[in-house]
């Protein structure tokens, strides 16, 4: 079977084994058709995206020898996936057989999951769908201003589903391993509020109650509107003036509350609405690369 990984340079593998794509060219060439979805990319758009303004005096003949390598290169059984026709050529995948589909798909089923209170399987969910991130994706097309809302899309995706798998740790009880992982998400991009609340709930149910006030108090300084820092403050304050345990039902009740709400994940620059949920951002469709 063959599969194809986009997150991050593309990879393809038939049954397993990394298929040896070639040079530069051909890998930009196979990434190109990656981002369609399998649907044909007419000749004029396929030879922009693999040599920009550098293109050659026979583009379309070189992109059929191309084409006829590849096709060599990943074996008799697979070779049909790359097709031509009178529209151009395309990837012939199912979604399945990518790591773009498995990782939306799992993160979308990790949401209902946690929003229906099973953290355990959200987390089984979150944690692969993140193994599969290898960097910036199409990375071979890192070039190509045509894929900048979706690869910005994926990057949000990502993002949320940092923090919804930190959300998920922290409401089945794996304090130590979200804590340390919320302290490094934090610091990669401390302008995600989500983040904050996060960290100040697992460092308050760890019993450092002082250093989480402390940091709901810098978030709230740096995001003083946001509706889900204030939750979690009061949260907090109720369960401490109250005496309670660390993490009880009404912090528990904040993370749940958090994660349902998604009020707090634009900033300025952002093009999407704060009620965007991560299954929304999984469902959006790719935009297409054709003028």
């Amino acid at each position: 079977m063959l599969f194809v990984r986009v997150l991050g340079p593309i990879v393809v593998e038939v049954d397993g084994r990394v298929v040896d794509l070639g040079g530069q060219i051909p890998r930009r060439f196979l990434a190109a058709l990656s981002t369609t979805a399998g649907t044909p990319v007419p000749d004029a758009v396929l030879a922009e995206l693999v040599w920009g303004e550098d293109q050659p005096q026979q583009a379309v003949a070189t992109m059929r020898v191309i084409a006829s390598r590849l096709r060599s290169a990943v074996g008799p059984a697979d070779r049909d996936c790359l097709q031509r026709s009178e529209f151009g050529y395309r990837l012939a995948v199912r979604p399945e057989w990518t790591d773009l589909s498995r990782f939306t798909d799992l993160i979308a089923h990790g949401t209902r999951l946690l929003t229906a209170a099973d953290a355990e399987g959200a987390v089984r969910c979150f944690d692969p769908a993140l193994a599969l991130w290898r960097g910036l994706p199409w990375l071979d097309l890192a070039d190509a201003q045509s894929l900048s809302a979706e690869r910005a899309r994926l990057m949000e995706l990502r993002d949320v589903a940092v923090e919804e798998l930190q959300a998920a740790r922290l409401a089945c009880g794996q304090t130590t391993v979200a804590v340390a992982d919320l302290i490094e998400a934090v610091t990669a991009t401390p302008f995600r509020e989500r983040r904050w609340e996060l960290l100040a709930l697992g460092l308050y149910r760890s019993g450092r109650q002082a250093q989480a006030l402390a940091e709901l108090r810098r978030v709230r300084v740096a995001h003083s509107s946001g509706r889900a820092s204030r939750c979690c403050w009061k949260a907090i304050a109720s369960v401490r003036s109250a005496g309670c345990a660390p993490l009880g039902s009404s912090v528990r009740n904040a993370v749940i509350c958090g994660v349902r709400a998604w009020p707090t994940w634009c900033w300025p620059g952002r093009s999407w609405c704060p009620r965007t949920t991560p299954m929304q951002l999984a469902r959006r469709s790719p935009p297409s690369t054709e003028r």
